[in-house]
């Protein structure tokens, strides 16, 4: 069982999902800081608009922040399934 957060935020009027190991407040007022960004999905074959869109903007990015008054809802979720989880930045490259 694996635990990340979710996180679910207004961008471009609509919602996006983001998954993270790592949400804290920012010392930067009014943001919030999300890490080890990852990407999830049921297949790397079948990817919708929305994943593919996060998976291309978020490609490279250790942390970001998000400002608080976009943010819908955070959740500290179980991964009780198999579900492929993709870690977006390598620090070793």
């Amino acid at each position: 069982m694996r635990k990340l957060y979710k996180l679910q935020f207004y961008q471009d009027k609509e919602i996006l999902t983001l998954y993270a190991g790592t949400v804290n407040p920012s010392s930067f007022l009014g943001l919030i800081e999300v890490s080890d960004i990852m990407f999830m999905g049921e297949s790397d074959i079948l990817v919708t608009p929305n994943e593919d869109k996060i998976r291309n903007e978020f490609k490279n990015v250790e942390s970001t922040y998000l400002p608080v008054n976009t943010i819908v809802r955070i959740d500290y979720v179980n991964l009780e399934k198999e579900t492929p989880v993709i870690k977006l930045h390598d620090k070793n490259k």
